[in-house]
């Protein structure tokens, strides 16, 4: 409540009315709210493709014509009969194992689910173990037909959407 509170009323200050925003904060041991940063930027793995797939909002589409002055997407927005509510999961994909990227195997069984797949690794291009964020191979975007797919999935996915890593 404290993290959001005292982050309205920063917005508000600055006159922010619409936008997104990284936000970076922490809370001491002591309950004291401490800023990192704050960056009127996207968020990164693919987030902006996710909420379109979820909601057909594209977040992309809204920053650029409110950023030139057009705000008729911004108000066109407003209307939330015009957006979808899809159940959907991302999924960014790591490797498990070093050695050579082969393939991203999908398990036929939610194959049809698979909406996109976004690689951004070169197939037989050497990778590294997964020891952060950076380490990603791609990510996948499912489109599910109902909630209780998605919920049965949300924990599981990595069972059937994984890298194939030639580890010779």
């Amino acid at each position: 409540d404290k993290f959001k509170s005292v982050t309205q009323l920063l917005f508000k200050e600055a006159g922010v009315t619409y936008g997104e925003y990284n936000v970076e904060a922490y809370f001491n041991k002591t309950g004291d709210l401490f800023y990192i940063e704050i960056n009127a930027r996207q968020g990164g793995d693919g987030i902006q493709e996710h909420i379109r797939l979820h909601s057909s909002l594209d977040m992309n589409k809204l920053y650029v014509t409110t950023a030139v002055g057009d705000d008729y997407y911004f108000n066109e927005t407003k209307d939330e009969s015009i957006l979808q509510c899809n159940f959907t999961i991302d999924l960014t994909i790591y490797p498990q194992h070093a050695g050579a990227f082969k393939q991203i195997f999908v398990d036929p069984q939610i194959a049809k689910y698979v909406h996109h797949i976004d690689c951004h690794t070169r197939i037989g291009e050497q990778v590294r173990k997964m020891v952060d964020a950076s380490d990603s191979l791609a990510t996948a975007y499912l489109v599910l037909p109902n909630r209780e797919l998605q919920a049965e999935l949300f924990t599981t996915v990595e069972n059937y959407i994984y890298p194939i890593i030639d580890e010779n």
